[in-house]
């Protein structure tokens, strides 16, 4: 991956390489960061690139901040109008991925939230698809469960928890999966290892309630946009139930949903396989999804 010529810093764009901490970050030691995930797609007929719902993300990013006590000297305004002064001078066209950070910038030892400095930046590289398998997932359940909401709250995108997230990715990936689905204490099912899970079963999507120790998801309430965008017998209700981490219910199909990758399919869980002779993954639908510019 090629680093990026620039970055927002400090409230204006500066060239990436002027950006500089040490090995003493507080963020870097103690995961004291939060951050967030866009996805900006170029679009070749109009050539334009549109960021897909940047209002939302930096309200949830915002949001995190403060769950970590971060006063942060900038807006979701700011940040935004920051973002279009970075992808112009970058002037890429093509598809983007774009990471706004927080973290905590003193150079000092000391486990804690309060009185620390913490600063604010944005990058865009070049991004196509996120997992190499996207359009016929095969995922299994993790022996590792979701951070509970009490222990580091899970709402938040908080960088430290981020080390649960590879936990149940990395054991996946070396047991030959493509993912992980990861349950709660309860033993629900709460996330993908790093997205948002879903199921459709007779024509509604069903996934985890926020209770269940879910991210608090800026890309959910899109999900009634698919059945617009393509032919589909799926309706646009989208229920939050809670789903036992069993043999899945007999369904149409199941997909994760993250920024960093859109909506990826999942046509197997372990050994159930979503598909017989009448019926196929819904991958036209989360296609249809995955590149609407709404």
């Amino acid at each position: 991956m090629s680093l990026p010529n620039y970055v927002f810093f400090r409230g204006r764009v500066v060239p990436y390489s002027d950006v500089k901490f040490g090995v003493l970050t507080h963020a870097l030691n103690y995961g004291t960061a939060v951050f967030g995930g866009l996805r900006a797609y170029w679009n070749a007929d109009e050539k334009q690139l549109f960021v897909f719902r940047p209002n939302d993300h930096f309200r949830r990013f915002l949001q995190s901040a403060k769950l970590m006590c971060m006063e942060l000297p900038v807006s979701g305004e700011e940040l935004l109008k920051g973002l279009i002064d970075l992808i112009r001078a970058e002037g890429h066209k093509e598809d983007l991925y774009i990471r706004p950070l927080a973290f905590d910038a003193d150079e000092i030892i000391g486990v804690r939230l309060h009185d620390l400095h913490s600063e604010v930046s944005i990058v865009v590289i070049p991004y196509g698809t996120y997992n190499k398998n996207e359009e016929d997932m095969h995922v299994t359940i993790s022996s590792w469960r979701r951070v509970d909401d009490n222990t580091i709250p899970a709402r938040g995108k908080i960088a430290g928890a981020y080390v649960n997230s590879a936990f149940a990715k990395t054991d996946a990936h070396r047991a030959g999966f493509d993912d992980a689905i990861v349950l709660n204490a309860d033993g629900h099912i709460s996330e993908g290892s790093a997205a948002n899970f879903f199921l459709l079963r007779n024509g509604v999507f069903a996934t985890p309630p926020i209770t269940d120790n879910v991210l608090e998801p800026t890309k959910r309430s899109s999900v009634g946009l698919a059945p617009r965008s393509a032919p589909s017998r799926a309706s646009i209700i989208v229920l939050s139930v809670q789903v036992n981490s069993g043999r899945p219910p007999p369904v149409f199909g199941a997909f994760s949903l993250t920024s960093s990758a859109g909506a990826s399919p999942s046509t197997e869980i372990g050994v159930a396989r979503f598909t017989n002779r009448n019926r196929r993954p819904p991958r036209r639908n989360v296609r249809a999804y995955r590149w609407n510019k709404e």
